[in-house]
């Protein structure tokens, strides 16, 4: 719904408002695809002849998975990732919405295991987001060892040099090292 359209003079002020329905968010005040407000009120004076135009969006449904890393993959550190979902502006808690999870087209379990894995968030049917739906890929990693990830001490006045070291290393944890 819009409201304040009509005929003004440059001096008078023009207030306008808009409110969304349903499915739809506010998103700007417009004049020739130049954004004039993000703001549903907006009041301003006009100095020429003007055709504003109220933008709304449908709202969508969106999922993020979080603790991705610099390249977008989830580091397995020993749970399953979790989902921040979200419709339009909303923030759905997980009784608003269930997870689906895939892998090699087949459904699976959440997550633990290093891979390629595909989700598809649903509304709950007895939510107001029923009906609703997004989805995306996750990609998930081993992490990678580093120097600090093992307890290694040499023994007093004893040199080794790098291959020395990964192989003891490798020994006393059982992790190959190289």
């Amino acid at each position: 719904t819009v409201t304040g359209g009509g005929t003004y003079y440059s001096n008078e002020t023009v207030q306008l408002s808009a409110a969304a329905a349903g499915d739809y968010v506010f998103t700007q005040w417009a004049e020739n695809g130049t954004q004039l407000s993000a703001d549903a009120a907006y009041s301003f004076s006009p100095e020429k002849n003007m055709n504003i135009t109220a933008v709304f969006t449908q709202k969508t449904m969106s999922a993020q998975v979080q603790g991705l890393n610099s390249d977008d993959k989830y580091v397995y550190n020993g749970s399953a990732p979790t989902l921040s979902v979200s419709y339009g502006q909303d923030s759905l808690t997980e009784t608003d919405y269930s997870v689906k999870w895939f892998s090699g087209g087949y459904e699976c379990q959440a997550p633990v295991e290093p891979g390629f894995y595909s989700y598809t968030v649903s509304g709950a049917e007895n939510s107001s987001y029923a009906g609703k739906s997004c989805s995306g890929q996750l990609e998930i990693v081993k992490k990678q060892l580093t120097a600090a990830d093992f307890d290694f001490t040499a023994p007093e006045n004893t040199v080794y040099d790098s291959t020395a070291k990964a192989a003891q290393v490798a020994a006393k944890t059982g992790v190959e090292a190289g």
